[in-house]
């Protein structure tokens, strides 16, 4: 029989050489597989490739980002006012790196369209978790495990999928996907009709008394997803494209509700953290709608919280085509940033 301390040793035997093998299997893979560079957003990729590279279009106004941009910026009402082309390829859950990511792998700058990206609070909150696999391979290998240390196991199980799927890839055999079906038909925008309901509970996140909004779990703004952030802004920075990032309108009710607690204080404090990062460049705008515009977007024109119907879509992209022209942001782009 194994005595106690021969049960250790064997047990160490075989899970040491496993682990340390795993971690330089996790810390070499990335590199070689390039994943710091290589678009991992599925989603996106399939809607770049789908609206902007087999058309062969190059629209003067990318639209990019997370669902407040998919759902709330419509190409049809900025071709309207502005009288250029628009293509939306935001996704829900979209991050920054992301879209820095797929703008350089496809070229997408090369034109010097003007680029609109929705940049919610929630991309630079360390406490909203899981993390997209983009901003997590933009991270030093240690930073990842930090960030992921309540969900290690689900950390590993979306590494091994990746790296499966990209060594696949590299050698040239990738066992065939079902195709998502997808509505492309207003150049990437997908617009919610209904409204929301104030008196509905399951439609406001507070539960005895507390916010319970899954962005603002664990708040922590100034950490690690936020420095991924800056990365990537001074990466799009340097194409020289004119850059425009919203903080999208929230519901006149969300606000009264969220009124002087951490959520409003986490809203203003974001807001100056994104206007303060767009002095270092030249080329970047902020138009910050979470202050004020409270009349101009009534509850009717919500479908959730945070979220505008069509209706609000549309009132949306008007104001936004009237702040473009206001800033002249279709103009010969200045001279690229510094970084």
């Amino acid at each position: 029989m194994f005595s106690h301390r021969k049960w250790v040793r064997a047990l160490a035997a075989t899970v040491i050489p496993l682990v340390v093998t795993a971690s330089l299997a996790d810390i070499v893979l990335p590199r070689w597989l390039n994943l710091r560079d290589e678009p991992l957003c599925e989603d996106l990729v399939e809607k770049v490739n789908s609206l902007l590279i087999e058309p062969r279009r190059s629209p003067a106004i990318l639209i990019a980002g997370d669902s407040r941009a998919q759902r709330q910026i419509i190409p049809a009402v900025l071709r309207r006012e502005l009288g250029v082309d628009a293509v939306n390829i935001a996704v829900a859950g979209g991050e920054f790196i992301s879209t820095a990511k797929v703008l350089r792998r496809y070229g997408l700058t090369e034109t010097k369209p003007l680029l609109i990206v929705s940049v919610s609070s929630s991309l630079v909150n360390d406490g909203v978790v899981p993390v997209q696999i983009d901003c997590l391979m933009a991270m030093p290998w240690i930073d990842q495990l930090w960030i992921s240390r309540s969900e290690l196991a689900e950390l590993a199980r979306r590494k091994a999928q990746v790296y499966s799927e990209c060594l696949l890839a590299r050698i040239g055999w990738f066992p065939p996907k079902k195709k998502k079906a997808k509505d492309f038909s207003e150049d990437g925008f997908f617009g919610i009709e209904t409204t929301l309901d104030a008196s509905d509970p399951k439609a406001i996140p507070i539960r005895g008394g507390k916010i319970t909004h899954p962005w603002y779990k664990d708040l922590h703004q100034d950490g690690l997803r936020w420095r991924v952030f800056q990365t990537a802004l001074a990466d799009i920075a340097r194409t020289g494209c004119p850059i425009l990032l919203l903080n999208c309108p929230c519901s006149p009710t969300w606000r009264q509700l969220s009124r002087d607690t951490f959520v409003d204080a986490a809203e203003k404090n974001y807001s100056r953290m994104l206007q303060q990062e767009a002095t270092k460049y030249d080329n970047v705008r902020v138009l910050d709608f979470y202050d004020g515009w409270i009349e101009e977007f009534p509850d009717p024109l919500f479908y959730d919280i945070q979220h505008l119907n069509r209706a609000g879509a549309e009132r949306f992209t008007t104001i936004l085509a009237a702040e473009i022209r206001r800033l002249n942001l279709l103009s010969p782009p200045p001279e690229p940033s510094r970084p």
